[in-house]
């Protein structure tokens, strides 16, 4: 009885310490690369033209939107019904210029997949995604091309980007190649958004 009484024993702590160490070895993984926030004017938009540009949003904020714009290749200050921006960023969350996010928007995205920047090809039947409603209750402001740009790691506890490039028709009617690289700060702190982009035409 002792002996069966032990290796019951062993049976129901080995699952806890298999989680044990699946914790200790998560806590255990670098977090990926962190960035400054950019400031207004260090990515000037023209130079998207000669070659990818970095961007590091500050979306550190739970409350508020911050909005980008790529054709001025800074940060605006607007609201979602506003023209002059592409994308927004709250935390891990992103929105577009578009669908039912803006009905009066042109923004749309495609997923090419995980090809690089520099080098995508673009397909000329390239099919693009705007803002609609989904999600399980069907209230969530999704769009399918970039459902979720990010993965999150639950036993280290990290959010990384998937290794896919964006292409995203601007307000402004321009194609812009875009991929996500970082969500951490330079401190290490969660809610910096770092992404490249390439103006195509």
């Amino acid at each position: 009885m002792r002996i069966r009484a032990r290796h019951l024993l062993i049976f129901s702590l080995a699952p806890l310490a298999v989680l044990a160490a699946a914790l200790i070895w998560g806590r255990q993984q670098a977090r990926p690369v962190g960035f400054a926030p950019t400031v207004s004017g260090e990515a000037p938009a023209a130079a998207a033209l000669a070659g990818p540009v970095t961007y590091t949003v500050d979306a550190r904020s739970r409350e508020a939107w911050v909005f980008f714009d790529f054709a001025a290749g800074t940060i605006v200050e607007t609201s979602f019904d506003g023209a002059g921006w592409d994308i927004a960023l709250r935390r891990t969350e992103l929105r577009t210029n578009g669908g039912v996010t803006n009905p009066r928007g042109n923004v749309a995205v495609a997923n090419l997949g995980d090809v690089a920047l520099e080098t995508a090809a673009i397909p000329a039947d390239t099919a693009f995604a705007s803002d609609q409603l989904g999600g399980d209750d069907g209230d969530q402001v999704v769009n399918e091309a970039i459902p979720k740009w990010h993965r999150y790691n639950l036993l280290a506890h990290v959010v990384s980007a998937h290794e896919a490039t964006y292409l995203i028709r601007t307000n402004a009617g321009r194609d812009v190649l875009v991929r996500f690289d970082s969500y951490y700060c330079e401190d290490g702190s969660p809610g910096c958004v770092t992404f490249r982009y390439l103006a195509v035409r």
